[in-house]
């Protein structure tokens, strides 16, 4: 019975290894975002508190008279073809000022949403990982702060895949530098059992069956 055990404990840890080491080799791609800002105005963008104003791939300061703000763009490498866990770039950022200094701030009002896209290669499944946050300022230093959970989790195909917000890093007012935001990526496969997963279980079942029927048997008392 304790070979039994044992050997059944093997293959759970073989079978734990074995799904982990598939899941470093799930194919992915990262295709890009979407991103919209707002400040107190009407018309806001679908899924957005109804107090702003809509601005394609960018956050200004608190109302329209302003050119100071952040601007997303692409990152680098995109699409970006990744496998497994791993951590990416998912959209560089820049700022523009205002020649007026009173114009150069948020004054804690203008936020932003951000959708990743993902794809999951292996069935062609595509999936949107949405983020909302807030940016505002002290002087010229710009701050970004999460107002939604930080990671997001959607099944596409048959991989569970949790993207997490990771840091902001946003050029102060004057920067001619990019900045950038980043992400982690984690994917874990949630397809039925394998077949040969299914045989071990099978034969790990009827061990414990007959280990409970030949102590039944030596238990019996002789004739």
């Amino acid at each position: 019975m304790v070979r039994w055990t044992t050997a059944l404990i093997l293959i759970g840890c073989w079978l734990h290894a074995t799904a982990a080491a598939k899941a470093d080799y799930i194919p992915w791609t990262y295709d890009g975002f979407s991103a919209a800002g707002w400040g107190p105005a009407s018309s806001v963008p679908p899924g957005a508190p109804p107090d702003g104003y809509y601005l394609d791939r960018a956050v200004y300061g608190n109302n329209r008279n302003t050119t100071a703000g952040v601007g997303f763009s692409d990152p680098s490498v995109l699409p970006y073809h990744g496998t497994g866990a791993a951590a990416l770039t998912v959209a560089a950022l820049h700022t523009s000022t205002d020649p007026r200094p009173d114009k150069n701030h948020f004054e804690g009002t203008s936020r932003y949403r951000l959708a990743l896209h993902l794809t999951d290669d292996t069935s062609g499944t595509h999936g949107e990982f949405v983020f909302f946050s807030t940016i505002s300022n002290i002087g010229p230093q710009i701050f970004n702060s999460l107002t939604s959970p930080p990671a997001q989790s959607l099944q596409l195909g048959n991989n569970l895949y949790t993207v997490t917000f990771g840091s902001a890093d946003i050029p102060s007012f004057g920067e001619t530098r990019a900045g950038s935001l980043s992400a982690s990526v984690d994917v874990q496969p949630v397809a039925a059992p394998e077949p040969s997963t299914l045989i071990l279980a099978g034969l790990g079942a009827s061990a414990l069956v007959g280990a409970a029927w030949r102590r039944r048997r030596n238990a019996r008392p002789s004739a």
